[in-house]
């Protein structure tokens, strides 16, 4: 539509954000796969009324999500999940009155081991009962344990939102940095900087609200005989105490988590996973002494200004204008700012190199320009957790003897896919607007930024709420944030600020919570933003971030 392209970019940008905030805001009120459905509605008024072109959706990210979803589906159906669960529920009633504490660290333990927050709902039925029983208001475990177990997906080995900023800090085009090359670095970072926010958020959790025998509005709940019951009502019947495990469960449980350490291992020694040698963009100069390449310089980015008598070609490093193992008497390699950083001249029979004060001569040798440049890459760890995890998932099934189609009925893969569908449609919206508007996304919101790092949580949590996946937030914002010039040090440190969909309570695991608190201490209150997760949301993140801070700096991240 001429009239809407015709409008100033600002002008644009802030009607295409109102699109992308309907879209968003009405598939969060409807819920589940509403957030991606509606994506489509997003994505027409994009393409067609704006002529924006389309962005890629989070094809990695979604892909991962489904191979981390069944190998976690496969675990709860074949009853390794629950051999997790028991060891997690011995310690919560053996310790009941530190459930504030123990609570939210299984929480955060599960989700760590299995990749994804949705383990959480087994556990809350048993917190609920070990409360009740204990005298602890419900609201106090519960909300810190939904809270943690979410929180703590950037601190897992096979997390989709780990593996996404890992995959874009170390990519082209970003500034890497020094000491951080691999997974394993954010994890350095990412594990002990949530598991104090895990303590933060427990000790909060200790003095909040009123005790149950001190809140008027609880007692005059059970002041009815019927309403006591339930409140009171036993959850023996989700309890995993006494209950013998067969050993072929915990076989599974260990097949599992060998699994997570065979990943973790990939992950730091790259050297162990399976490389291939390609021809990629750039150039590459070859020293050539008898039909043999004595030394060889790639040339990622900038200009290479090439000499064959008096002609001169001046070419950018990934265009493909040079024939392929070209001859030259002499070639200069220019970086972005156009300087002279090396020098090759050919003089009589011998070739001169020169790299500021350093100069090297090489005899009986040609200079010869490449338009391709061969690198050398291992399997990039999207694939190596995508791989193992249907390895486990198939490996499980197997060692159990249960039928596929038992593995697509419980819980776990239920949510995932209705997480999957929602990255899908929201990824692809925002990648598109975002991604048409770089330019003036660097100039305003870079510099704002680059002058106060710790907007990045801010903008992140933000972005992460509107997204509802700190999988598909990682997958959009942080691609962002690097090309609007954020340090990369300060995106490992604030790594946590991918969690933000708490502030209103949408989320699944949230509004579980609520429904297994019978108590109604853990609420949503009557301005919605009131509501029992918001608090202990904040504590986390904001801590988390704060530890993560104090880390990369001890790593030299933010150097």
């Amino acid at each position: 539509m001429e009239f809407l392209t015709s409008l100033s970019e600002s002008t644009q940008f802030f009607l295409q954000l109102i699109v992308v905030l309907g879209c968003l805001f009405y598939g969060a009120k409807k819920g589940g796969m509403a957030l991606g459905v509606l994506g489509g509605i997003g994505l027409v008024i994009l393409v067609f009324a704006f002529d924006l072109k389309p962005g890629k959706p989070a094809i990695d990210v979604i892909l991962t999500i489904l191979a981390v979803v069944v190998a976690s589906a496969t675990l709860q159906a074949a009853g390794g999940l629950d051999v997790m669960l028991q060891i997690a529920e011995r310690a919560l009633r053996k310790h009941p009155k530190t459930v504030c504490y123990l609570a939210p660290i299984c929480g955060w333990t599960l989700t760590v081991l299995c990749g994804t927050g949705h383990t959480v709902y087994t556990l809350l039925p048993i917190i609920y009962d070990v409360s009740m029983k204990s005298g602890i208001r419900p609201e106090r475990p519960m909300a810190a344990t939904t809270i943690s177990s979410q929180l703590a997906i950037i601190a897992s080995p096979v997390s989709v939102a780990g593996v996404s900023m890992v995959a874009v800090l170390l990519g082209t085009g970003t500034v890497h940095i020094e000491g951080f090359t691999s997974y394993v670095d954010l994890l350095k970072v990412t594990i002990p900087s949530t598991f104090l926010g895990v303590l933060c958020i427990g000790t909060y959790s200790v003095f909040r609200g009123k005790d149950l025998d001190k809140d008027p509005e609880f007692q005059a709940k059970i002041a009815d005989p019927e309403q006591r019951k339930y409140i009171y009502g036993s959850d023996e019947a989700h309890s995993l105490i006494g209950v013998h495990l067969p050993k072929k469960q915990w076989n599974v449980m260990w097949i599992f988590l060998a699994t997570i350490a065979v990943v973790a291992v990939l992950g730091y020694y790259k050297q162990l996973r399976p490389s291939w040698t390609s021809n990629v963009p750039g150039k590459s100069i070859e020293i050539i002494v008898d039909k043999k390449t004595v030394k060889n310089i790639t040339v990622k980015d900038g200009q290479v200004v090439s000499m064959v008598g008096d002609s001169k070609i001046v070419s950018n490093v990934k265009d493909n204008k040079v024939k392929d193992a070209t001859k030259f008497t002499s070639v200069q390699v220019l970086d972005k700012d156009n300087k002279v950083t090396q020098s090759i001249v050919s003089n009589g029979a011998d070739v001169v190199i020169t790299a500021g004060d350093k100069s090297e001569t090489i005899t009986n040798a040609n200079i010869v320009v490449k338009d391709t440049m061969k690198k050398t890459a291992p399997l990039g760890m999207v694939d190596t957790i995508q791989i193992f995890m249907l390895l486990a998932a198939s490996i499980m099934m197997i060692y159990s003897g249960i039928k596929a189609a038992k593995i697509g009925q419980n819980e776990i893969f239920h949510s995932g896919m209705v997480a999957l569908v929602a990255i899908y449609g929201i990824s692809w919206m925002a990648e598109t607007m975002f991604n048409s508007h770089i330019d003036m996304l660097k100039g305003s919101l870079g510099e704002v930024m680059k002058a106060y790092p710790w907007m990045y949580i801010i903008v992140g949590m933000l972005i992460s709420k509107f997204l509802n996946s700190q999988a598909a937030a990682a997958a959009t914002f942080v691609p962002l944030a690097v090309q609007i010039g954020v340090h990369p040090g300060v995106i490992v440190a604030f790594a946590t600020a991918c969690y933000g969909y708490f502030i209103l309570p949408t989320y699944p695991s949230d509004l579980a919570a609520v429904q297994f608190d019978r108590s109604g201490t853990t609420h949503i209150g009557k301005y919605v933003i009131n509501h029992s997760f918001i608090i202990p949301g904040f504590i986390g993140v904001f801590s988390s971030c704060a530890v993560g801070w104090v880390l990369a700096n001890i790593y030299g991240y933010l150097n």
